[in-house]
């Protein structure tokens, strides 16, 4: 499994980190781990998300749709 070093964490991150690990009931290193695996993750769907909607928008083409501030207001006025 690929690993990494990360250098010069300042002295309050690394305070920060041990408290939440704690609060976790787990090491510094699982708590960094899950840290990292959960932001991977969020980016992974962040970036399935964009291509979602990339799509969408594509198939929607040149349409032009209306503003919902005046149909709501339209609504409200009947």
């Amino acid at each position: 499994m690929p690993q990494f070093l990360v250098r010069d964490l300042s002295s309050s991150a690394v305070s920060t980190l041990k408290a939440q690990a704690k609060r976790n009931h787990r090491s510094l290193q699982g708590e960094v781990k899950a840290i990292l695996e959960d932001s991977a993750a969020r980016a992974r769907a962040m970036e399935r998300f964009r291509r979602e909607s990339e799509k969408l928008r594509a198939s929607l083409g040149k349409r032009k749709f209306s503003d919902s501030v005046d149909l709501i207001r339209e609504m409200r006025d009947a």
